[in-house]
């Protein structure tokens, strides 16, 4: 990726590939990070874009090192498709953090819960998937007993 590429995500608004998009526009280097204003009801596209002319950069005290481009016009590249996004946002080398901050703002398909096969994306798609926020005060062997197997694994990697 270039230095003046990136994401936006475009809420219950169409774009086309080749659309430039004049306004202030923040675009984020990572598609999860694109999703930050959003929440998973929103109908939304995900697009990889590009800045035309001239941006400032800009650090985020809520993602900390990661840095966003100001930008008064972009141009559309790349509309991203529901399963190129599920594939980058399930491969391995995605951070647990990354994931988790993406199941909470994107719609995932039931069929594509299990692409997702870590224990802290387990708890993510149970609390912000399938509406059950209190996975995350409830006790392991209560996890167990409510859904299997499968919701002890962080005990199994110690």
């Amino acid at each position: 990726m270039k230095n003046n590429e990136g994401y936006v995500t475009f809420v219950d608004r169409k774009v086309n590939v080749g659309d430039i998009i004049s306004g202030e526009t923040i675009v984020y280097p990572t598609i999860e990070d694109s999703l930050r204003n959003t929440t998973i009801e929103d109908e939304k596209e995900i697009a990889f874009v590009e800045v035309l002319g001239s941006f400032e950069t800009a650090e985020s005290d809520y993602y900390g090192y990661y840095n966003m481009k100001l930008a008064n016009e972009i141009r559309v590249l790349q509309i991203l498709s529901y399963d190129s996004i599920i594939e980058v946002m399930s491969d391995s080398k995605k951070s647990e953090s990354a994931k988790t901050r993406f199941i909470k703002s994107f719609r995932i398909k039931p069929e594509d819960y299990k692409k997702f096969d870590t224990f802290e994306s387990w708890e993510a798609i149970e609390a912000f998937q399938k509406g059950n926020p209190d996975i995350y005060s409830e006790d392991i062997g209560e996890k167990v007993k409510k859904y299997g197997e499968y919701s002890n694994k962080r005990s199994q990697r110690k």
